[in-house]
């Protein structure tokens, strides 16, 4: 209806529709960075933000290892007063989303994706809208967290096997071309990468 209001009455409109963007974990990637990334992707600003990589694709030669180091890196951020030094995630911005976003956790329970971390308030942080950054495993394609963007700290995670290959920047890029879903652009390796 947007779009057709602008049309009308011909006026330049720009309309950002949401997202629900993917991390893709191969089996020669450096895991310690390949967490930062994730970490940064699906708890900077809480995951309350357009871009946040709140799904990711673990090859499964990989994925105890990944899923060990992101657990517990997940677990160490510091949660609290944004205004505070030190502080690495504050409150989600609302009660309203706070009460979304749990909700999300507990569809996650109920459609049978497993809890590998979070989901619940931080005993540090009785009051307020907190969440410890979540992270469920085992979730399937057709799940509620898989395809419906939460807005929030909850991280989807399923485990493939994918393509094989050297780790030479031009095998990369035909790795990533052969997983990848129509995409504008892809980060690979902290690179921006465009395809057609």
């Amino acid at each position: 209806r947007v779009a057709q209001a602008a049309i009308a009455n011909l006026r330049p409109a720009t309309m950002e529709l949401g997202g629900k963007s993917s991390l893709i974990i191969f089996d020669d990637a450096e895991l310690d960075k390949a967490v930062e990334w994730v970490m940064f992707g699906a708890f900077w600003t809480n995951g309350q933000i357009c871009s946040s990589t709140s799904r990711i694709l673990i090859h499964e030669r990989v994925a105890d290892a990944f899923y060990a180091k992101l657990k517990a890196r997940a677990q160490s951020i510091n949660i609290g007063d944004p205004l505070q030094p030190g502080c690495r995630m504050g409150p989600v911005v609302s009660a309203a989303q706070y009460e979304r976003v749990r909700g999300y956790v507990q569809i996650g329970l109920d459609e049978g994706a497993t809890l590998l971390t979070g989901g619940r308030r931080p005993p540090s942080r009785p009051r307020g809208h907190y969440l410890e950054p979540t992270v469920f495993v085992n979730v399937a394609p057709h799940m509620r967290l898989w395809k419906e963007e939460i807005f929030g700290p909850v991280l989807s995670g399923t485990v493939r096997t994918l393509p094989r290959c050297a780790c030479s920047w031009a095998c990369r890029m035909r790795r990533v071309k052969h997983v990848s879903f129509r995409p504008g652009s892809i980060p690979v390796s902290q690179a921006q990468l465009f395809l057609d």
